[in-house]
């Protein structure tokens, strides 16, 4: 064999570090409380997080604080979700667009996307009332990235401000950008 012929290996497929730690400062709540090791995970462990919006108006997420550069601009952003008294949820790229994909956990299914760079939502239960969500968001270098909760009458559009009770929330573990 041949250093051309060799596959070149990366030890890192996801861009983005503690995502099962969504109190670690590379997290940053904004207008959400989040409550570590909250309940049990998709994986058995007892490592997902709670993010409860504030009873205050404002666009409610958990945003990964530092912009992501994107080799060829496009990425699948992915993330674990539950329901907890909250069902509707947005993956959001919170660096210049907003562009969102916004899903109903409740019902397992896609409710709408917002901004042109986003594409090819998706949503698939892992059972125990989880579900994985993801979406590709391109032409976008750097990228940083968001989980929003909506607000439970949000149909289409851009994440919208509203008003949480500041007690039902999202369970959120296990983010990935690659």
């Amino acid at each position: 064999s041949t250093s051309a012929a060799r596959p070149l290996m990366s030890a890192r497929v996801n861009l983005l570090t503690y995502t099962e730690d969504f109190s670690n400062v590379v997290w940053i709540p904004v207008e959400v409380t989040v409550t570590s090791n909250a309940t049990t995970a998709p994986t058995g462990a007892s490592t997902a997080a709670l993010a409860v919006p504030a009873a205050v108006s404002d666009n409610h997420r958990v945003r990964y604080g530092a912009a992501t550069t994107v080799p060829g601009g496009s990425a699948v952003y992915s993330i674990y979700v539950k329901a907890d008294g909250y069902s509707k949820v947005g993956l959001r790229e919170d660096q210049a667009t907003g562009a969102l994909a916004a899903f109903d956990i409740s019902t397992g299914s896609v409710i709408a996307t917002a901004g042109a760079a986003v594409s090819d939502p998706s949503i698939t239960s892992v059972g125990g009332g989880w579900f994985r969500i993801s979406a590709t968001y391109s032409g976008l270098d750097p990228q940083r990235f968001a989980i929003c909760v909506l607000p439970p009458d949000y149909t289409s559009g851009a994440a919208p401000s509203w008003t949480g009770d500041g007690v039902s929330g999202v369970y959120i573990w296990g983010a990935q950008l690659e």
